[in-house]
């Protein structure tokens, strides 16, 4: 299978799997020390419960290992990936505590729901991350319904503590607006209301402001310092976050684009 096949989208980041709206490669963002993370290493996505064969193509063509699933388990009996035949591991690693998803937990704001982590689940957070870390982990994907809101603090952290600067970490949480807007919004819509969530609590959840994830790294920074000590904090090893650094980042060529 060619690269032409893998990387399609835009700049190569997104691949628009049926099935799948977003589906995109963290590969290509510079980090600090002139090194750059690995293309086809870390995938992030939304929910991959309708992939096809093709789709699994690609994941074997990538040599994909770990799906790591950050969904409730209703959401998991709900709608289960579509995996099976491909030799990888699917780890559960749920972020929202039991009977208390984000579509029908404590009335919170987005926001809220985003600092509540840090707060009160940052084991499972740094659970997650753990994961991605484990030996012979990479190359893996990660991914919760939309892609966007637990996704994307674990890929914030998981940058962060790689060495990507904050702005581009923040761009890459940005860009999911450019795949759920459309059609996924409006599947999304109509089966929130189905299960009888209200109008103005289904857009909270579709925001997709970047202060968002602005806040989230920023009670971060501003409790621990940085991403790295916050792992640590809650049991990451000094081990773990080197091989998470080897396996994600290389050294930057002359001629390798980079964000």
């Amino acid at each position: 299978m060619s690269d032409a096949t893998l990387a399609t989208g835009l700049d190569g980041r997104h691949l628009p799997l049926q099935g799948t709206y977003n589906v995109r490669d963290l590969g290509g963002y510079l980090a600090t020390g002139d090194r750059v993370t690995r293309w086809r290493t870390l995938l992030r996505a939304d929910a991959l419960h309708r992939l096809d064969g093709d789709a699994h193509a690609v994941f074997g063509a990538l040599g994909v290992r770990t799906v790591v699933d950050l969904r409730s388990d209703e959401e998991v009996q709900r709608a289960p990936d579509q995996l099976s035949g491909l030799s990888l591991r699917v780890l559960h690693r749920p972020l929202y505590a039991p009977r208390t998803p984000m579509a029908t937990g404590p009335r919170r704001t987005l926001a809220e729901m985003y600092l509540s982590l840090i707060d009160e689940r940052p084991q499972a957070l740094v659970g997650a991350v753990r994961e991605l870390a484990a030996p012979d982990a990479l190359p893996a994907i990660v991914h919760c319904t939309a892609g966007k809101d637990r996704t994307g603090m674990v890929v914030a952290l998981v940058l962060s503590a790689v060495g990507v600067d904050h702005d581009v970490i923040v761009e890459d949480f940005e860009v999911t607006r450019r795949f759920l807007d459309g059609a996924f919004r409006e599947e999304l819509t109509q089966a929130s209301a189905e299960r009888g969530i209200s109008a103005d609590r289904i857009e909270d959840m579709l925001s997709m402001d970047p202060a968002l994830i602005v806040g989230f790294l920023r009670r971060i920074y501003e409790t621990f310092g940085d991403a790295a000590t916050f792992l640590a904090h809650y049991g990451m090893t000094d081990e773990e976050l080197e091989r998470l650094r080897a396996g994600l980042l290389s050294v930057r060529r002359d001629d390798e684009d980079d964000l």
